[in-house]
């Protein structure tokens, strides 16, 4: 096994994701490559954060009945009778279209401008693809599909390109992580897009981190801290 193919192994390793004979091979390795031994030491320790997520506890039994309680007023209020005019004057039904021309004309405004953002942040991680200068962090472990997190070394701004991921399933979703010696940190989440590669983007230094992972959380916005064993992981290089 060349070294170059050792490396590839790394985060598969770490996740307990390869078969008994790609560890052997792997270990062999391992045991003669002191850069390689790094690496994993350091992967594993980071993904190891990724698992001592916060244990939930179930809310009081009595929160149920209090908020029940605060709730009677608003239903005692809404059922009462309220009363309806027969017609409308003909300055009320002006002001009424003024308002609702208005609303459309706003609605339009913010939807157009929301597009054009779109479309910036689009061409912003179609540049950072193509720029020579970009890093890429490739993600390994035990699911179908890949992950590769290409990012501007020393800068913010990066792109995390997914392709072939199964569905979390239910309501879950899946979630990144930029991992340090700190707390793991959300990088956002996101869905498979079926056929086609989904793009994330991440506004973090990545150059700041250690390694990266993927994990299922609850949607549809994640978790504050992992609840689940990472699925994906890749170290990052140092001094990336």
């Amino acid at each position: 096994m060349t070294h170059e193919e050792a490396q590839e192994l790394i985060p598969a390793y770490a996740l307990d994701a390869l078969d008994p004979d790609e560890m052997r091979t792997a270990e062999a390795h391992f045991s003669v490559c002191e850069e390689c031994r790094r690496e994993l030491a350091s992967l594993r320790e980071a993904t190891a954060l990724l698992v001592e997520g916060a244990p939930r506890s179930a809310p009081p039994a009595a929160l149920r009945d209090r908020v029940l309680g605060a709730a009677q007023p608003a239903r005692r209020l809404a059922a009462r009778p309220r009363p309806w005019p027969w017609a409308w004057t003909g300055w009320a039904a002006a002001a009424l279209a003024v308002v609702v021309l208005g609303s459309v004309s706003l609605s339009l405004e913010r939807r157009v401008a929301a597009m054009r953002g779109e479309a910036a942040a689009e061409a912003r991680l179609l540049s950072l693809l193509a720029s020579p200068s970009a890093e890429t962090v490739e993600l390994a472990g035990t699911t179908a599909g890949s992950a590769r997190l290409v990012f501007a070394p020393g800068r913010a701004g990066g792109v995390l390109v997914v392709s072939g991921l199964p569905d979390p399933g239910g309501r879950s979703i899946y979630q990144l992580w930029l991992i340090s010696r700190a707390r793991p940190e959300s990088a956002g989440v996101f869905r498979p897009s079926g056929g086609t590669a989904t793009l994330v983007p991440v506004d973090a230094n990545v150059s700041r981190y250690r390694a990266v992972a993927i994990s299922v959380e609850p949607g549809p916005a994640g978790s504050p801290q992992p609840t689940t064993k990472p699925l994906l992981a890749g170290a990052v290089a140092p001094g990336g």
